[in-house]
C-alpha cells in the first residue's frame, strides 16, 4: 500500500465514520418516534458503515506492521484502537495498567460497548 492509497484509506475511514455517527442519530430520532422500519433500516446502515471503518482500519494496522522505516508506536495504537472490538479495549487496558496508568486503563476499559 502506497502512501496516497493509506492516506485515501484513511479518508475512507473517517468518511464512514461520520456517516455510521449520522445513521445512528437517525436510529435514535426514529426509535423517538417509534418508527419500527425506520429503526431497522438505520440500524443496518449504520452496521455496514461500522464494518466499512473496521475494514479500513484493518488495513492501515496491517500496513503499520509492515512499515517498519516509519513506525511510530502511537499511530499503531489509534488504529488498533479504532478496530472496535472489545478484545482490543482489554488489550489497551492491560497494556496501560502493566504501565501505571490505572486512569487510562479504566478509560479504556470504559469504552467497552455494552
Amino acid at each position: 500500500m502506497s502512501g496516497s492509497e493509506l492516506d485515501d484509506e484513511k479518508v475512507f475511514y473517517y468518511d464512514a465514520r461520520d456517516n455510521r455517527n449520522s445513521a445512528l442519530a437517525r436510529y435514535a430520532t426514529a426509535e423517538n418516534a417509534n418508527g419500527s422500519v425506520a429503526m431497522a433500516s438505520r440500524a443496518l446502515e449504520a452496521t455496514y458503515y461500522q464494518r466499512a471503518m473496521d475494514k479500513s482500519s484493518n488495513k492501515i494496522v496491517t500496513h503499520l506492521f509492515y512499515d517498519t522505516l516509519n513506525f511510530h508506536q502511537d499511530t499503531l495504537d489509534t488504529w488498533i484502537e479504532n478496530l472496535e472490538l472489545g478484545s482490543v479495549k482489554i488489550s489497551l487496558a492491560l497494556q496501560q495498567q502493566s504501565q501505571g496508568n490505572y486512569p487510562e486503563a479504566t478509560a479504556a476499559l470504559g469504552k467497552l460497548k455494552r
